[in-house]
């Protein structure tokens, strides 16, 4: 855009803000614990059911690699889900892959051991940043700010290797490297401070 078009105004990119706290304070459900106990191993999807989010590579990521005690949780709701459960039955992996719906995902993070995001593209990757504010890994495609965040990068074509090398190697926690905003009312500033950046070029 500034090779193009050369603004007046220098372009800064301000990423979705989210109250990271939240995610670092959970303890998690009982009522989760006890539902999916007899599963050594949790992976999470977090997005919309819809074709760019790539859910089906999760899939049958799982069905390849996971081992028998492990289960898949997606939270969600859209248009690919019949289709997405169609999808596990074909690869026998129904009694193990779970929808819950949208659902506040707060407390399946404190559950999960990792979380999987696998997009074919995306804007930015909140779920990714929550998730590691949580102190879970996340296996993600290369989209958004998956590298800046501190996920495990991989691409489509090694998701399913690199699912089945975590298995064998981890890592078992998560760590967020990168997050712009103390708080909300630094991001509220930062806001203002873009838009009066603009209005002055003008």
């Amino acid at each position: 855009i500034e090779t193009r078009y050369h603004p007046s105004a220098p372009i800064a990119v301000l990423p979705i803000y989210t109250d990271l706290k939240a995610f670092r304070n959970e303890r998690g459900s009982p009522e989760l614990r006890v539902k999916f106990e007899k599963f050594r191993t949790k992976l999470l999807v977090v997005t919309r059911l819809e074709p760019e989010k790539n859910i089906e590579l999760a899939i049958q990521s799982f069905a390849n690699v996971a081992p028998a005690d492990a289960c898949l949780i997606i939270l969600g709701s859209g248009s690919q889900q019949e289709a997405l459960q169609e999808l596990s039955r074909t690869l026998s992996v129904e009694s193990r892959v779970f929808f819950e719906g949208a659902q506040n995902p707060t407390p399946y993070y404190a559950l999960a051991d990792l979380v999987l995001f696998p997009s074919h593209y995306d804007g930015y990757g909140l779920v990714i940043a929550e998730a590691l504010a949580a102190g879970k890994p996340v296996l993600s495609t290369d989209v958004g700010a998956a590298r800046e965040l501190g996920a495990i990068v991989t691409s489509e074509s090694n998701f399913a290797n690199d699912l089945k090398l975590w298995f064998e190697n981890g890592p078992r926690h998560g760590v967020l490297a990168a997050y712009p905003y103390a708080d909300f009312s630094e991001y509220v500033q930062r806001y203002a401070d873009d838009i009066a950046a603009c209005a002055k070029a003008n």
